[in-house]
């Protein structure tokens, strides 16, 4: 009898390895709920808003304001929107709020919440545009889809814009008037919902409806 042992123990050493092999295998194709059903569609790609409509006053505007003109400049450069075609940043007409971010920027991915909430509440009255700066394209794209950001964006890989303001870093939010003319540049710290409501309403003449 003793001369099997050796053979008996492997017999059961072996089955025992079967019979785990099999439940990991089980629980790993039972318990994976990230799997998608058999013809289940994958959810649709978000779709970028157009930058098109930048160069015409916000289509309910009744702003009649045009504040006292810094000496800051739109810049001239044309970039590429995530909507689609290039924009002339000295073709925007406003009022509008131009934000400069990045998704590498802790400070801009803070802000940004409040940002979309006054652009959602001021709808057909002020025009939004991003600025996404010094980036990588698909991780700005990202971005704009974490934040659900409903207004159009565009792309300055090489931080034109952020240049030609002479602006050490971001965020940076510009004010922009009907006539295209710069009336106010904040460059302070992270914007909440309140104080953009503020800079909106004193620079550019708008009342913002309560959200």
């Amino acid at each position: 009898m003793k001369r099997y042992l050796p053979l008996v123990v492997l017999l059961v050493v072996g089955l025992l390895a079967g019979i785990g092999v099999r439940s990991c295998s089980d629980r790993s194709s039972s318990d994976d709920s990230s799997a998608e059903p058999v013809g289940s569609a994958a959810p649709p790609a978000m779709s970028f808003a157009d930058c098109e409509a930048l160069t015409k006053p916000p289509a309910e505007s009744t702003s009649a304001r045009s504040g006292a003109p810094t000496s800051v400049k739109l810049p001239t450069a044309s970039l590429p929107c995530f909507g689609g075609g290039d924009l002339r940043l000295a073709d925007v007409r406003g009022p509008a709020v131009i934000n400069l971010w990045g998704s590498w920027c802790e400070p801009c991915r803070a802000e940004l919440p409040a940002v979309e909430a006054v652009a959602k509440r001021t709808t057909g009255l002020v025009h939004f545009l991003g600025v996404d700066t010094r980036d990588i394209r698909s991780n700005g794209e990202d971005m704009v889809t974490e934040f659900g950001l409903s207004y159009p964006s565009v792309f300055d890989q090489n931080e034109q814009v952020r240049v030609a303001l002479k602006q050490a870093g971001i965020p940076v939010t510009l004010f922009v008037d009907a006539t295209g003319k710069v009336v106010h540049l904040y460059n302070g710290t992270a914007l909440d919902e309140a104080a953009l409501t503020d800079l909106v309403q004193r620079h550019l003449g708008v009342a913002v409806p309560v959200g």
